[in-house]
């Protein structure tokens, strides 16, 4: 697995809090997205399944990314779920790797097709 320093938050010298991030890396073999769906469409975002995953920005061409990590709870939830309306605003996280690819750099939007993950 490579890396690289993407930022060092304290100089030699400095005190740093217990469980202060001293060093952020970033995986220069991978990357990772996240996006929120609804709970609607939770049975077709299953750990493991690849979906193609294309640039926002208009590049041509699909990478195709692997589903790692599927939230057990809605990461927004109402203060009071009482309505079809109210349900529908529940959202999960859903974790997407991707190969390392001249079409994405980080910070990037990307559009992701789950009816077609397999």
């Amino acid at each position: 697995m490579g890396g690289e320093v993407e930022s060092v938050n304290f100089e030699v010298g400095e005190f740093a809090a217990l469980g202060a991030p001293v060093v952020t890396l970033v995986d220069t073999e991978a990357y990772r997205i996240t996006i929120y769906i609804r709970e609607t469409d939770l049975e077709k975002a299953v750990a493991g399944k690849r979906v193609p995953v294309e640039s926002a920005g208009g590049s041509t061409g699909d990478v195709e990314g692997t589903i790692v990590h599927v939230a057990e709870e809605a990461m927004y939830t109402p203060s009071a779920v009482v309505t079809v309306a109210d349900r529908e605003k529940l959202v999960f996280e859903v974790v997407i790797e991707l190969p390392r690819s001249d079409l994405f750099k980080p910070g990037m939007l990307a559009k992701v097709d789950l009816d077609k993950a397999e």
